[in-house]
């Protein structure tokens, strides 16, 4: 078949290139491409001005030791010192030129210090370490255990007894004894004349009616004896506290005064004085009565409480006048 082509009229007032017409508008930006790739490292700038000193560090170890000197040269011999007197087992004391200097007055040892007032006069204090014993005073002597003797001629003889004054001798446990002094006495010794005190302790269990205890001295629960060959005038104050049923507390006070004396080992109370009992009636019918003990010879106090149980606890303060015939 045959191409057929057909043919447009010519515009006879117009060429085939017309004038070009007029800019559009302008489209807009598009987005933004990626990153691209770093750029190689630029060369390496110049060096910089040093910088200011840094504080100082710690200082170091110490180091060893050097090599010993030399040997220096043998000093110069002193002045030969003074020479001490008395006896070398005696206190020392510094003496006005610095020296050291025995005091002939004093004496020490392990047993015991001794004080006498100088030069060679009596003594003045005595401390015996071993029983703890203090005596103060010229001839004083405190021969028991925590003793101590205060005074003129002076004895505490017992374990911690008291003596003071003059010519006083304290022989019981815990005794206390004081005079003024036997001025008034043709023949005179340590304890013939003085006042002297001593507390007295029981207590009864309350199981029971009616019990009875005997009064005992010191620590040791020791009878109270008498010294042969005196003449005594008792004074005792008994304090008595007990319990009884309820529990119900109640107390009485007991004064009892009486002359006694010793003669070739036995005692005896020659007389009575008017003795005072008071307290709670419930203890109306509780007593405390002064006797003589045998085996040993001694002052017997005893305290027995009534027709109710009480559980008591009994304190006497026995205090008596002594004098020697």
């Amino acid at each position: 078949m045959a191409d057929i082509k057909q043919s447009l009229p010519q515009d006879p007032g117009h060429s085939c290139h017309d004038k070009r017409g007029p800019r559009g508008h302008s489209g807009k930006r598009g987005p933004r491409g990626p990153a691209g790739p770093p750029g190689p490292t630029g060369p390496t700038g110049s060096v910089g001005s040093t910088g200011p000193i840094g504080p100082a560090g710690l200082t170091g170890p110490t180091g060893l030791p050097g090599p010993a000197g030399l040997t220096g040269p043998t000093g110069v011999t002193g002045p030969t010192g003074e020479t001490s007197t008395g006896s070398p087992n005696t206190q020392a004391y510094f003496g006005p030129g610095g020296a050291l200097t025995s005091d002939t007055d004093a004496s020490m040892s392990l047993t015991d210090w001794a004080q006498h007032t100088a030069p060679a006069g009596p003594q003045a204090i005595r401390v015996n370490r071993v029983l703890r014993s203090l005596a103060v005073g010229e001839s004083a002597l405190a021969a028991g255990t925590n003793a101590l003797a205060q005074g003129l001629g002076t004895q505490a003889l017992g374990d911690n007894a008291l003596a003071t004054g003059i010519l006083t001798s304290a022989s019981r446990q815990g005794q206390s004894s004081f005079s003024s002094g036997q001025g008034g006495l043709t023949v005179t010794a340590p304890g013939a004349s003085q006042l002297s005190l001593v507390t007295m302790t029981g207590q009864t269990p309350g199981a029971i009616p009616a019990e009875a205890v005997e009064l005992v001295l010191g620590s040791s629960a020791l009878p109270l004896t008498l010294v042969d060959g005196k003449n005594y005038t008792f004074t005792i104050t008994v304090a008595a506290g007990g319990i009884q049923s309820g529990p119900t507390r109640v107390g009485r006070t007991f004064l009892i005064y009486f002359n006694a004396r010793r003669d070739a080992g036995t005692s005896t109370i020659t007389a009575s004085g008017v003795g005072q009992s008071f307290g709670d009636p419930s203890t109306n019918d509780w007593t405390c009565i002064p006797t003589i003990g045998v085996a040993p010879d001694r002052v017997v106090l005893t305290f027995t409480t009534g027709a109710t149980a009480s559980a008591a606890r009994v304190t006497a303060a026995v205090q008596f006048v002594e004098i020697a015939y």
